[in-house]
């Protein structure tokens, strides 16, 4: 999940179609992006 997550956003995916695209919640992929650290603001 964690790495499906780090691709999209690779892609420039934000984080409402990230979560779209992986059927979790906004804050599910926030929190995600915060564990690696891969938050683009």
């Amino acid at each position: 999940m964690i790495e499906q997550i780090q691709q999209l956003q690779a892609e420039g995916l934000n984080m409402r179609k990230i979560s779209a695209a992986t059927l979790v919640s906004v804050g599910t992929v926030y929190k995600y992006m915060l564990k690696t650290e891969v938050i683009v603001a």
